[in-house]
């Protein structure tokens, strides 16, 4: 009876162990991307037609609009990942809330 019992037991810990080892599902995560349109938006084109077509890693929501004015609202509240936004604008946001916004790159022309 020991014998059964001892035998039980390490097949239920390599079973468990194997059930442990399953790869876990991804969940894919939509990054909400806001940039202008013009010149300023011209880096986040590319963004957008691999997004749509599914050669991304993530799910890339990029949305375009006519001034900086429009997106900072949408950054302050939250709606938004990343925000393409001119450098003076940038720095002046990051001076109001930096425990959550932080400056990621120099884009082109100035624009953070």
């Amino acid at each position: 009876m020991k014998k059964f019992i001892s035998i039980f037991l390490v097949a239920i810990m390599l079973l468990s162990l194997l059930v442990s080892c399953q790869k876990p599902e991804e969940d894919s995560v939509q990054v909400r991307v806001a940039g202008m349109k013009g010149p300023t938006g011209i880096g986040l084109v590319s963004l957008k037609d691999k997004s749509e077509n599914g050669k991304t890693s993530q799910d890339y929501d990029v949305s375009f609009y006519q001034s900086a004015e429009e997106i900072v609202p949408l950054l302050v509240k939250g709606e938004l990942d990343i925000a393409a936004v001119p450098a003076n604008l940038a720095a002046i946001q990051f001076n109001k809330n930096n425990e959550y916004i932080q400056v990621l790159a120099i884009n082109n022309l100035g624009v953070l």
